[in-house]
Formats: structure tokens, sequence, C-alpha cells
């Protein structure tokens, strides 16, 4: 039900670039009142439509979610109370307590993600690519030729980033359970005065998640601002060549401004797509812990 509605609600996003367009050859330069009301109202329409279908799967999906991951944990909790009290005495609680929350949240969200994010992006993917070449053929040509780079500096930074989350997600579970084993030996800690020696191990593993964090956030922020850096090149180039084509006749400005809307977007499903083998490696990391 979520992915039939999510199809549709795709459908519709595709629809109101072409409207622009409408509104601006066959209501603006024609200077036609009533085609100007009636293709307004045509977007009022789809607008509407297209905000009641998202918030009825979103709606459904978080339900969706919060049962997978409800499912997930008593599936974990069964197993856990069947281990015996050896596995306890050697196994780190702050550990335990990381893998049941923090991973076991990362395989749902990347189970209950694909599915929808996957189909939906594909079907919109493709639905710009078709409109842009129905639109103009050669202004495409124009439009996807750097595409290939943004695809590649992404990827370059995805393997990078699949490394540093694996690493700062064991650099937090250390400090999650440096913190409970300290909580737990209070008594211990106060009675030997060791407690100057138990904050320069939290400052050292604290450092160490923080540096983590830090570079993944620079390497994240990479993989972001250089495709976008080229994507806006190519935009460029596009607005070069339909301007040219515009002043010499061969094009009228609503297909231009259509097919900019739809080049804007060519980028952030294509994204979207490569983000996933990301989160499904994160998701193996948290799978393999749990």
């Amino acid at each position: 039900f979520v992915l039939i509605i999510s199809l549709f609600s795709t459908a519709l996003g595709l629809a109101q670039p072409y409207i622009s367009k409408l509104v601006i050859d066959n209501a603006l330069l024609k200077r036609d009142m009533g085609a100007l009301i009636e293709i307004a109202g045509l977007l009022i329409i789809v607008t509407i439509v297209g905000f009641a279908l998202n918030m009825l799967a979103s709606y459904r999906y978080i339900a969706l979610s919060a049962a997978m991951l409800f499912d997930i944990r008593v599936a974990l909790l069964r197993h856990l109370q069947s281990l015996s009290p050896r596995f306890y005495g050697g196994f780190r609680l702050g550990d335990l307590m990381s893998r049941m929350n923090s991973d076991v949240s990362d395989v749902q969200r990347a189970t209950a993600d694909t599915l929808l994010s996957v189909l939906s992006n594909i079907l919109f993917l493709v639905g710009s690519i078709l409109l842009m070449l129905w639109l103009n053929w050669r202004l495409f040509l124009v439009g996807v030729v750097l595409i290939p780079a943004c695809v590649g500096v992404f990827l370059h930074y995805q393997r990078k980033l699949v490394t540093l989350t694996r690493e700062m997600r064991e650099r937090g579970a250390d400090l999650g359970s440096l913190l409970v084993d300290t909580v737990m030996g209070m008594r211990v800690v106060s009675s030997l005065g060791a407690q100057e020696h138990e904050l320069a191990r939290f400052r050292a593993r604290n450092g160490a998640f923080v540096s983590s964090m830090l570079r993944m956030q620079l390497t994240s922020f990479l993989a972001g601002a250089l495709p976008g850096t080229l994507l806006t090149a190519s935009t460029s180039a596009v607005i070069l060549y339909g301007g040219a084509q515009i002043i010499d006749g061969r094009m009228t400005i609503g297909t231009l401004v259509a097919f900019m809307a739809y080049h804007m977007r060519l980028f952030a499903p294509l994204q979207a797509l490569m983000g996933l083998s990301s989160g499904l490696a994160s998701a193996r990391v948290s799978l393999a812990r749990i």
C-alpha cells in the first residue's frame, strides 16, 4: 500500500515542471488569461493531491517501521534471555546496549527504507530522463555530460564513509562500555582514589570517538559538495546552450524552464540510489554486530 502511494506521488512530482512549461508557453506568452487560470488550477490540484499522498504514505510507513523495529528487538531480547550467565560475565554491558539500540535501529532503517527508496527514485530518474529527451535531446546530452564525473566522485567518498562509519560505531561502543563499567564500579574507583585515572581513560576514548566523527563529517561534506559543484557546472552549460537556442528561435522559454527543473532534480535520485549502497554497507556492519 505504501509503495503504490509513493509511486503515484512520484508521478505527480514529475508533472509539476511540465506544468510550468504550459504556464509560460500556453498562457503567459500568448497572453491567454483563461488558459492561465486553468493551468494554475491544475497546478494547485496536483500539489494538494501530492501532499495528501505523501502524508498518507509517511503515516503508514512510520507505523510499519515501528513494528519492524519492535520485532527485531523482541527477537534479540528472546535470544539474550536464552544465554547463560557466563556470557554476561564476559560481555561488556555498554557494547550490548549499543547493539540493541544503535545497531538494531540501523538495520531496521536500511531494511524499511531500501525498497521504498529504490522504486521511487528509479521511477523519478527514468521519468525525468524520458521527459528531458522528449523536450530537447541535444540539450539533454549537454546536461548529462558531467553526470558520470559526479557519480564517480560521489562513489569514491561513499567507500570512505563506510570505513569511517564502522570505525565511529566501534569507538562509540568503547565509550559507552567505559561509562557503564565506571558507573558500576564507582565504589572501587572511589576507594582506590582512581577518579583522575578514570577521567583520563574517558578523555582518551571520547577523543577517539570525536576524531572519528569529525573525519566522517568532513568526508560526508565532500561527498555532497564536490558532486554538487560539478552539477552546477553542468547546469551552467544547460543555461548557455538553451539560452542560445532561445535567442535563435529554436526553443521556447517554457521548454528551457521545464528542462532545467528536471535537470536540477536529476542528480538527487542518482545520489539517493548510490547512497543506498553506503546505507546497506553500514547495515551489514550493524547486522554482523547483532
